[in-house]
């Protein structure tokens, strides 16, 4: 497998972590957290920061082995709340495209 590129971002509260990749590709995640992990797009200076919970997993479940994904990052706190209910929290996603031919 030959992987062709990794993209990473922050995804804020509203919006929508999408993967997408081309069509002899598929989704690998590579890393997701959610939390407030530091300020910066999604959260101000202000406020606590510094939690976090690794939701790799359940974003592996959801898109790896796929083409395409897309994920609603207000529909984490359905699987984990790792910071206080009345603060805002974001996730931190990167993953992979990668080729299922091994001619790369």
């Amino acid at each position: 497998m030959c992987t062709v590129h990794v993209d990473r971002s922050e995804f804020c509260q509203f919006d929508e972590f999408v993967a997408n990749c081309n069509q002899d590709e598929v989704i690998i995640v590579e890393t997701a957290h959610y939390g407030r992990m530091r300020a910066g797009r999604c959260i101000s200076g202000e406020g606590y920061i510094g939690c976090s919970a690794d939701v790799r997993v359940y974003l592996d479940g959801r898109c790896s082995g796929r083409r395409q994904c897309s994920v609603s990052v207000a529909s984490l706190t359905d699987v984990v709340q790792p910071c206080r209910r009345d603060f805002t929290s974001y996730l931190e996603a990167s993953y992979s495209c990668v080729k299922g031919d091994d001619s790369c």
